[in-house]
């Protein structure tokens, strides 16, 4: 009897895991954290790193010549500051 309880349990737990790798059941809520990722990914918004008021973007044609004439291409990036104005129209300061 416990043999057979025994095999019974082995070929249970092997039909299980067998059926968790096929993509049909989840293991171990797999299929929340992919629901998880994509609510997160929906809301964020990359921005890139352009001056809201004059437009400037990063300079991506730099190079970096070594002393063994070496050119390697970097990129030259925008130095971006907080600056606040004020607005005649909002009668407040706004922050660009």
């Amino acid at each position: 009897m416990m043999k057979s309880f025994l095999a019974l349990l082995v070929a249970a737990l092997a039909m299980y895991t067998s059926q968790a790798f096929t993509g049909h059941t989840p293991v171990f809520g797999a299929g929340t954290t992919k629901i998880h990722r994509q609510n997160c990914a929906s809301t964020l918004v990359m921005r890139a790193r352009v001056c809201d008021l004059l437009g400037k973007k990063p300079n991506r044609q730099a190079r970096v010549v070594t002393f063994s004439h070496r050119r390697i291409k970097k990129v030259q990036a925008v130095n971006l500051q907080w600056k606040r104005f004020f607005s005649e129209d909002l009668n407040r300061k706004v922050r660009l």
